[in-house]
């Protein structure tokens, strides 16, 4: 999965246009960096340098005018990567990094990782990364920042530079994933790779800054060259294209997937993989589409289709990846299907899941997290796979033989 993400990042790099023209809606470059110099309430590193607190004592802190290490409260949201590294908002809704910081992606002023816990913002409501070494900041006064690798353009600044500490794009976003935002009013903005027409501006051109899609949007989820935008009035748009598949039902080449297209109605929730996407509707039954090489349709779908079938009953919310499916019921059960691999004495063998399994009990949601799974219990408490948990160097609760451990702060 790893390798197919890869090759996807690859083929959009080569397919992207250069970063020389764009049109779009954006915070003004220069004004955010001159509030990063004189305004310090949000963005709280030690003047002038902007290290983090791993590599300070508490008292040089104190002297640089930067916050003391101490230590975070009760997070309330956590954002993890693959690549080892990590984003907490606490319950004082502070911001604290650790881990890899390839490309400044953490926002701390550096390329230095991070060894420890390092609070960088203030009033943070939501943080996202995404795999080119990015990362999206929402403020709870609607400011929306980025920073990291910007080499084709990512982070929405009208620029290609790199971002080493958060820099504004946008003022009044409600809610965001990478690359997509959703203001208070329910424009939906959109920047970045337009390979496959996923921006929804009737183009393939790169997006440098921010553009305006859609109206009247509540929630918007992307994967692969798929975006799918849910509207007030419960209805599913799809902009883009699957792999191999149109963002839609039936492949009709009068549509244009360059443009949003509505596919569904009365739907609660959707998210897109890689070549497979599906939607929950208000009576909680799930549809999905696309691709089903390794059972991530479930086994109601014999290989692929094109025009969503209704797999799963009494769901609340789902997430798919490359090649496997996550559904949440409405009794807060989570239910796993598709890609399997099971290795036993340095042996692995692979045996697709196609009939949905029951995994935990006692999940509420799901939360933005790159390519790996982060939960959030009905308690409060989060969870995820060992590996990724030892990969940053945190401590969990559970057996390394759990399919989840509860990660411990």
């Amino acid at each position: 999965m790893k390798i197919s993400r890869f090759i996807v990042a690859l083929t959009a790099a080569l397919l992207l246009s250069s970063c020389g023209s764009t049109s779009g809606k954006g915070a003004n470059t220069e004004d955010s960096e001159a509030l990063m110099q004189q305004d310090k309430s949000s963005f709280n590193g030690p003047s002038g340098a902007w290290a983090g607190a791993s590599r300070q004592t508490e008292e040089e802190q104190k002297e640089d005018g930067g916050y003391a290490a101490e230590s975070m409260e009760k997070p309330i949201y956590v954002c993890l990567t693959g690549e080892g590294r990590i984003a907490v908002i606490d319950e004082n809704n502070d911001l604290y990094v650790w881990g890899d910081n390839t490309h400044g992606v953490l926002g701390t002023g550096d390329t230095n990782d991070v060894e420890a816990p390092t609070k960088i913002m203030e009033n943070i409501k939501k943080v996202c990364f995404a795999q080119n070494d990015d990362l999206a900041i929402l403020s709870l006064d609607g400011s929306l920042y980025t920073c990291g690798w910007n080499e084709k353009g990512w982070l929405g600044d009208g620029s290609c530079d790199d971002k080493h500490t958060p820099n504004k794009i946008l003022d009044d976003v409600d809610d965001m994933i990478f690359g997509r935002a959703i203001t208070y009013s329910g424009e939906l903005y959109a920047w970045g790779n337009n390979a496959s027409g996923q921006i929804g501006d009737g183009t393939f051109e790169t997006r440098l800054e921010p553009v305006k899609v859609m109206e009247n949007v509540k929630k918007v989820r992307t994967g692969g060259g798929n975006v799918l935008a849910l509207t007030t009035d419960d209805s599913l748009y799809s902009m883009g294209q699957l792999t191999e598949y149109y963002g839609g039902t039936y492949v009709d080449s009068n549509i244009d997937h360059r443009k949003p297209s509505r596919i569904m109605e009365g739907i609660i929730d959707m998210d897109a993989g890689y070549a497979h996407a599906g939607a929950v509707n208000k009576n909680g039954e799930l549809y999905m589409w696309g691709s089903n090489m390794n059972g991530q349709l479930t086994d109601r779908v014999r290989d692929e289709t094109r025009e969503p079938i209704m797999v799963m009953e009494n769901v609340r919310t789902v997430r798919f990846d490359d090649s496997r499916s996550w559904a949440i019921t409405n009794d807060n059960e989570l239910m796993y299907w598709g890609y399997n691999s099971v290795t036993v004495d340095g042996t692995t063998t692979y045996k697709d899941i196609y009939t949905p399994v029951k995994q935990m009990d006692g999940i509420e949601d799901f939360i933005d997290s790159d390519d790996v799974l982060v939960l959030k219990s009905v308690d409060g408490d989060f969870y995820t796979t060992v590996d990724v948990v030892e990969q940053i160097g945190l401590s969990y609760d559970g057996s390394p033989e759990d399919e989840y451990v509860k990660i411990i702060f």
